[in-house]
């Protein structure tokens, strides 16, 4: 096969075909990756946190899965966050969150920091719960 492949090397690509990435394989890049990245399905529930976002917010992974994402927001953003993320979920498109807005996080100590967030458009699939990353 590899003396056929030096002399026509478009056997090898058509016997090769790309890598899937699965679910495992998106979590552990969100595990490595320097960026705070959450998984939350539409109620709302984190349902996967990499260690930066959990550090962010004085947390381990273990405290926060499970949760409700609302745990992370100062009190005052909490109801309407719950009516945007329903209207998000509506019609989901790529976007920043709050674009022009001030938008803050809770950390674990109850002190507020600034935080940037980013929605993808496209849903994910965990189980059968269609999911967003943030």
């Amino acid at each position: 096969m590899m003396q056929q492949a030096r002399e026509n090397p478009s056997i090898l690509a058509a016997t090769t075909s790309p890598p899937r990435v699965t679910s495992t394989g998106l979590i552990e890049l969100m595990d490595i990756s320097p960026d705070a990245l959450l998984v939350v399905d539409q109620s709302g529930t984190i349902l996967h946190v990499n260690e930066q976002a959990a550090a962010l917010f004085g947390f381990s992974p273990q405290d926060i899965s499970g949760q409700r994402l609302e745990m992370l927001l100062p009190d005052r953003f909490r109801t309407l966050h719950n009516s945007h993320r329903e209207h998000y979920f509506k019609a989901p498109r790529t976007r920043s969150m709050g674009t022009g807005l001030l938008l803050y996080g809770l950390h674990k100590d109850g002190t507020e920091f600034p935080v940037d967030i980013s929605l993808p458009g496209t849903p994910g699939r965990h189980g059968q719960r269609r999911h967003y990353r943030a």
